[in-house]
């Protein structure tokens, strides 16, 4: 309860950063299991950092979920990313610039959902976050030795390879 009586329902074991925005720790409890925040202007939030505050624990056995939903019903969740003890932050890409249902939205919810360790295993996103850039990067580095190894022209003359100068 706060100094008027009003119960609190701030819940403040998570916190959020987007790029070039205050960190949010304001999530309000809506259920006995979930936490949820809202995001103004999603269409310029194209990635998320998602964490656990300094000191704060979860269950050994459980993680929590991030999901997002959509107004004016907010009834549909989708999964955004994961964290837990042994992995307390991450990065998450929302792919909301992109998303013709988020371009119209002001407002956006989060919320979050501890849930089993094994329901995370299942869903199979523990690893996503900043890793998934890493296989991005290494596609892009391939198809730019794929090009330059297309320009390159053999001289018999001389016996070595040449890459054209115009």
């Amino acid at each position: 309860m706060d100094d008027n009586g009003v119960p609190d329902t701030s819940v403040n074991l998570f916190g959020l950063c987007i790029p070039g925005r205050d960190v949010l720790t304001n999530f309000i409890q809506v259920d006995d299991n979930m936490v949820t925040l809202m995001i103004e202007a999603p269409k310029y939030v194209a990635e998320l950092s998602f964490f656990l505050l300094p000191g704060c624990v979860l269950p050994d056995d459980q993680g929590a979920l991030l999901y997002y939903s959509v107004g004016p019903a907010f009834a549909e969740w989708q999964v955004l990313g994961a964290i837990a003890n042994g992995r307390s932050s991450g990065i998450f890409r929302t792919g909301w610039p992109t998303n013709d249902s988020i371009d119209e939205a002001s407002i956006i919810t989060l919320g979050v959902r501890l849930e089993d360790i094994a329901a995370l295993n299942n869903l199979d996103i523990g690893s996503q976050g900043v890793e998934n850039r890493l296989i991005m990067a290494q596609h892009i580095a391939k198809d730019l030795c794929n090009f330059f190894s297309s320009l390159v022209q053999d001289n018999s003359t001389t016996g070595t390879k040449e890459v054209p100068s115009n």
